[in-house]
Order: C-alpha cells, then sequence, then structure tokens
C-alpha cells in the first residue's frame, strides 16, 4: 500500500475523528510538496462525506466533531487553490 493510498483511507473508513482531521491537516503540504498528486487529493478530499457513516440520531459531541471536519476540509481546498 503506497502513503496516499494509506492517507486516503483513513477518510474512508470509520476513524478517529481527530486522526481524520490530523491527516486533513497534513493534506496541504503534501499537494504543495508534490503537484502530480494535487488531483487524485483533492478528487478524494471531495468524495468524502463525514455525515455518510453517521446514525440518523447523533450525540452533540459527534456532530460537533464532524462539523469540525468540515471545517478543516474547506480550509484544506482553500489552501490547496492558492
Amino acid at each position: 500500500m503506497t502513503l496516499y493510498n494509506a492517507i486516503c483511507s483513513v477518510a474512508n473508513d470509520d476513524s478517529e475523528p481527530t486522526l481524520i482531521t490530523a491527516t486533513l491537516n497534513n493534506l496541504a503540504p503534501l499537494v504543495k510538496t508534490r503537484p502530480p498528486l494535487a488531483q487524485k487529493v483533492v478528487a478524494a478530499v471531495l468524495a468524502f462525506n463525514p455525515f455518510a457513516g453517521a446514525p440518523r440520531l447523533i450525540s452533540i459531541h459527534d456532530r460537533l466533531m464532524i462539523i469540525s471536519i468540515e471545517k478543516t476540509v474547506r480550509v484544506l481546498l482553500m489552501n490547496v487553490m492558492r
């Protein structure tokens, strides 16, 4: 498994929200230093849906974690677009 696949699989698995946030925070420098990966990383981030694995009724804590992950995704995409 390549590093790219390992990083992208974290977002797709039912991982700990803090691990997902940390991974997303490290994708922007990876894209900046390796431009050929930019298209794949952006496609994986755009396909990521934090609400997909969540049950219909979630606790306030889980909802806040999902909102935090969404904010991290927005910041990542803004940094990649610059």
